[in-house]
């Protein structure tokens, strides 16, 4: 595995090392919950594999020449590693209510096969831009893996940050 994807999927799994069940699936304040999270880039994950696998298959690539705005953004996001705080979630990575269990399976799942497809594709047409992120734009192979590396890190903080409070909620409650 890319080592992008395998920092990817180690912060995931250190997030939520340790915690319950119910501490997976409880959310708060009307945000997802750490699951939901998880589904949430499962999702990513799988539209992204599909995505390259289809980029792996075409007979010619077809991807537009990146604009201004995509410049800015890819490098926010992938020099400086700024990921915005707020955005909606495409529709088709809004996560519907896999249990824990499953979304943590699912996410394994779908980040080895995205990384396979982006290998595929990578091999196929080499490092140019192989395809368009709904977010920041035209990427290559390598800027598609760090990307997600990124935007894992910014949901795995969320995680951690959900987790202390969970812990804080049960001292107290044990006080």
């Amino acid at each position: 595995m890319d080592r992008y994807l395998e920092q990817t999927r180690a912060i995931l799994d250190e997030a939520v090392s340790g915690m319950s069940e119910e501490q997976l699936a409880a959310s708060r304040n009307g945000k997802w919950s750490p699951a939901q999270i998880f589904e949430h880039l499962s999702l990513a994950f799988g539209a992204t594999a599909a995505g390259m696998e289809r980029t792996a298959a075409a007979e010619k690539l077809n991807v537009r020449a990146p604009s201004m705005r995509d410049r800015v953004a890819t490098l926010l996001v992938i020099r400086f590693g700024y990921i915005p705080t707020g955005r909606k979630a495409p529709d088709y990575t809004v996560p519907s209510g896999a249990s824990p269990a499953e979304a943590i399976r699912q996410l394994h799942d779908n980040l080895a096969a995205m990384d396979a497809a982006i290998t595929r594709a990578e091999q196929r047409w080499g490092d140019q831009r192989i395809a368009v992120n709904p977010a920041i734009g035209p990427l290559n192979p390598d800027q598609w893996r760090e990307f997600h590396f990124l935007h894992a890190r910014h949901h795995a903080r969320q995680i951690v940050a959900i987790k202390a409070a969970s812990q804080q909620t049960t001292s107290r409650a044990a006080a």
